[in-house]
């Protein structure tokens, strides 16, 4: 559960947690287990927990911001950014090279089927593999794969 502190009706301290509240209020001894305190009489608050949205990681990045309160419920609160272009470009590069670096794993894991003494339906798997050295040519590429199946 996440908590607020709370002054003048505006949140001051997110997330704020046992420690915060000792720290905070130093007279006073709290159990251990938070929710048997009113915490409200120390101008805590529970913040709920709302559903991140959906985004694309390789245009954009989210983060945190401080709750809201909709209706007397404090609420969390997500803040979609764009990135730059150069961010763009440094994501885009790290997403490719590490779906490369999934698919040449892919590769190395079904060498072994391409042996003469291999005991599998060769030109299935030459397939297969071919399917993965094609994969940096899809249009998503790195973001939208059409991962191939093994034969």
């Amino acid at each position: 559960m996440n908590y607020a502190f709370i002054n003048n009706g505006q949140v001051e301290q997110y997330p704020f947690g046992i420690n915060a509240l000792r720290k905070k209020f130093p007279q006073i001894s709290f159990p251990k287990d938070i929710s048997k305190v009113n915490l409200s009489d120390y101008n805590v608050v529970v913040v709920e927990a709302t559903d991140r949205p959906e985004f694309n990681s390789l245009t954009h990045y989210l983060l945190e911001g401080t709750p809201t309160n909709v209706g007397g419920t404090w609420k969390q609160v997500w803040i979609l950014n764009e990135l730059t272009e150069e961010q763009k470009q440094e994501v885009l590069l790290a997403a490719e090279k590490n779906e490369r670096e999934i698919r040449n794993d892919l590769l190395k894991d079904s060498d072994w089927t391409q042996l003469a003494d291999s005991n599998v339906d060769k030109t299935a798997w030459a397939n297969y593999r071919q399917q993965l050295r094609d994969i940096p040519n899809q249009s998503g590429f790195p973001g939208n794969i059409n991962w191939p199946t093994k034969p």
